[in-house]
């Protein structure tokens, strides 16, 4: 047989980029907390704080509202976009002290001419509510996880290919997680969503690949019973590195052409976007190369790994 790709043979190198990625990323992690940024910028949904809405009435440059923010708090908003069809603001800022929102308030009126009991309206996101928040995506990201390799135990049947799919999107989510501590991405309620979609992506492409090797294995096992029934020459069966090299060669294309159709996409949204949007698109971005790497790269190996094991043990 002749491969487009050595995936199996060459697996020690491949392991080796997936350990150097996550590497940096905990180096880079290690840099936050040493600058006093802490391991993840922790939006106000999960810390609680302030949040503040602006009707600045006349049209308005983002950028000037930051900098108003930042110059009259001494603070970075944690997030600050325009409400999408109107002249507001909303501003999301950790707890701010009664003098930053006096100090604020004031910049504000000063500088569109507003009035602070009308324009201006100003409510606190409470810990307890963003106690709730974290329960509720720890419990979600669980329950997908759950439903998913219940999936994969019915439909494959085989214990190892459930977990080298975990073992794979264990991969992507943990990259994933590093992206966000070392860009500071704001860690909001979107995060629940960007890391389900990593979970969802990488588990759909791996059981591509895993799905076309169980039917040639079933393939391979109906030739060798035919030529035995007709008293042929028996085939040689192939060994597990060649059915999954074999099969991950015959889904490659899929993969990438997926991936490259959901970058491109996903490119443009972070493009065009608002900031909002682009601090759940690129984790997504990320997820997507991480994902399809892990795919293609990581479950496979691992796989071999375990059925090797599995058969010296038995032979022993």
């Amino acid at each position: 047989m002749t491969f487009t790709v050595k995936i199996i043979e060459l697996r020690k190198k491949y392991f080796m980029i997936s350990a150097v990625v996550i590497a940096i990323g905990l180096a880079g992690m290690l840099f936050q907390i040493a600058s006093g940024n802490g391991a993840f910028n922790l939006d106000v949904e999960f810390t609680g704080g302030t949040e503040i809405t602006v009707d600045v009435i006349n049209d308005f440059n983002v950028e000037d509202v930051r900098a108003i923010v930042m110059e009259s708090t001494g603070i970075a908003p944690a997030q600050l976009q325009r409400i999408i069809g109107t002249n507001q603001v909303s501003i999301r800022m950790h707890e701010l002290a009664l003098y930053q929102r006096t100090a604020l308030i004031q910049a504000m009126v000063t500088a569109y001419g507003l009035d602070a009991e009308t324009d201006i309206s100003i409510s606190d996101v409470s810990a307890t509510i963003s106690g709730e928040m974290q329960r509720s995506a720890v419990i979600a990201i669980i329950s997908a996880c759950v439903a998913m390799l219940l999936y994969i135990a019915v439909r494959f049947r085989d214990f190892k290919i459930g977990m080298s799919m975990i073992i794979s999107s264990v991969h992507d989510v943990l990259i994933v997680l590093l992206t966000y501590s070392v860009l500071q991405i704001s860690l909001s309620y979107s995060f629940i969503a960007a890391m389900l979609t990593v979970v969802g992506f990488s588990i759909n492409a791996t059981i591509i690949i895993f799905d076309r090797f169980r039917e040639n294995k079933r393939l391979t096992a109906e030739r060798i019973k035919e030529n035995l029934m007709m008293s042929r020459k028996a085939i040689k069966e192939p060994t597990v590195e060649e059915q999954l090299d074999l099969s991950i060669n015959q889904t490659l294309l899929r993969c990438v052409y997926t991936a490259l159709f959901v970058l491109v996409v996903t490119a443009c949204l972070y493009i065009l976007g608002v900031p909002a949007i682009r601090d759940f698109i690129l984790p997504i971005i990320v997820a997507t190369i991480c994902g399809t790497y892990s795919s293609i790269f990581i479950s496979g190996p691992i796989y071999y790994m375990m059925s090797k094991r599995e058969t010296e043990k038995a032979a022993a």
